[in-house]
């Protein structure tokens, strides 16, 4: 598990992003945040199970949106 990462309670079935694994307690507590409701709190990491890995260094591509009908002016 990484910051980033989408985790799924076993218990409830809710959603939680991960927010921070502390080096000094890696394995033992996380400090995740509800999808749902924004509650942040420190948990045990047992009770999760990851769902979506956080993609690091996702770029766009150099050529995306180059032609004038691709852009969008607000």
């Amino acid at each position: 598990m990484k910051a980033g990462d989408l985790l799924r309670y076993n218990g409830n079935h809710s959603i939680w992003l991960l927010l921070e694994v502390p080096e000094d307690l890696a394995g033992q507590s996380i400090l995740i945040v509800a999808a749902k409701t924004g509650y942040k709190k420190w948990a045990n990491s047992r009770g999760f199970e990851v769902v979506s890995k956080c993609q690091e260094n996702v770029k766009s591509a150099s050529n995306a949106l180059q032609s004038d009908s691709e852009r969008v002016t607000l």
